[in-house]
């Protein structure tokens, strides 16, 4: 039986929202920060982190002040409701594209590290079943199975750099800020383009069972959990191999793995286990853009029962995500993808200005006791 209707606790919210932040480039962004600012990686990690918690708490508050509302009737009921159509059907060919991004940069991350003989489709395709699968049980049950990946991510994304540490070398990100601040703000807001996962809380705040004194919590714990982790892999990443070598390496996430001082044989087995890993949290977080993707083409088209639409969004994902003719194309959509959401960002946090001058604010249930 389909269930449209089932509630999410603020924590299963906070851990669906950790889940979609380990993005599926994770295990590559080291080697493209090296690439676009050199040593001065650290800086942009601080300035994504900033722009990330700034939106993430604006949205917060844009969902808070039309309490039961989804993001298309959010939009209708500040710029009207044709401009509010056109903006959440914006947001479905965005969140369409991410979703194919994710499909195809996942399976040919698992072609190159584990299944080098299979070929990309079958992967792509095995993925995005398993994924549908999961997301037509409903956001109750992805909100329990994602509060258990999202603390085996956590875990692994914090043992790791406690591993890799004595193999840092910390002079290697010298000098810094060489280049002037402009760069780095261009790149910092480039990368912000990947953090559509911002928009999470506001996709999802109508489906918790929640009050705004428990809201409090979900943009800190995505700083904690997801932001330092990912902030302290990315610095001892580039710190081990170095800027110039991070430059050439296909996934230096992956490959610093077997910069750890053990035996041969327990390093290929770890890398293993942390590719495992890392395939388990794209098979949640592809189930959960999956879900949003149904819900808002649900509510673009007032389709009561959207989770029987995830089936039917299958073939447009897997047309997309076939359309890069080789590796380099895919990065370049994905680049072109980062920049198209980051406009879009831009547009919906002016609609939560808009909001503001309208004289809405944040009503949700308990909201006086904060």
């Amino acid at each position: 039986m389909y269930r449209d209707n089932d509630k999410i606790s603020v924590m299963q919210l906070i851990a669906i929202l950790i889940v979609a932040l380990f993005d599926v480039q994770l295990l590559s962004f080291p080697r493209d920060l090296a690439v676009a600012v050199g040593p001065d990686c650290w800086f942009v990690l601080l300035l994504v982190l900033a722009i990330g918690a700034g939106l993430g708490w604006c949205f917060l508050k844009m969902g808070q002040m039309f309490p039961g509302e989804g993001i298309v009737e959010i939009l209708q009921a500040v710029v009207g409701k044709t401009l509010g159509w056109v903006l959440g059907a914006g947001l479905f060919l965005l969140w369409l594209g991410q979703t194919a991004r994710v499909v195809r940069l996942s399976s040919a991350l698992v072609q190159v590290s584990l299944l080098d003989s299979t070929p990309n489709e079958v992967i792509s395709l095995v993925f995005l079943l398993v994924s549908v699968h999961m997301a037509r049980k409903g956001i109750e049950p992805m909100g329990r199975m994602a509060t258990l990946v999202a603390l085996g991510a956590i875990s692994i994304a914090s043992l790791l750099p406690l591993l890799t540490w004595p193999e840092a070398d910390w002079l290697s990100l010298r000098p810094i800020l060489h280049g002037g601040i402009l760069p780095e703000l261009k790149e910092a807001l480039l990368i912000t383009g990947r953090l559509s996962a911002v928009l999470v809380p506001l996709l999802l705040l109508s489906s918790t069972e929640s009050t705004a004194r428990e809201h409090r919590y979900i943009v800190p714990s995505a700083l904690i959990f997801v932001g330092m982790p990912v902030f302290v892999l990315s610095l001892i990443t580039l710190a081990v191999f170095g800027v110039q070598q991070s430059q050439v390496l296909i996934l230096p996430g992956l490959e610093v793995v077997t910069s750890i001082e053990m035996p041969t044989l327990l390093v290929e087995r770890l890398t293993v286990f942390y590719v495992g890993a890392w395939a388990l949290i794209v098979f949640m977080s592809l189930s959960i853009l999956l879900y949003l993707l149904a819900m808002i083409f649900g509510q673009l088209f007032h389709v009561t029962s959207y989770i029987p639409l995830v089936g039917f969004l299958v073939p447009p994902v897997y047309l997309i995500s076939r359309i890069p003719p080789n590796d380099v194309a895919v990065y370049a959509f994905a680049d072109w993808l980062s920049l198209a959401t980051g406009i879009y960002l831009a547009l919906i946090l002016g609609v939560f200005f808009l909001a503001i001058l309208n004289g809405n604010r944040p009503r949700w249930k308990g909201d006086e006791e904060v």
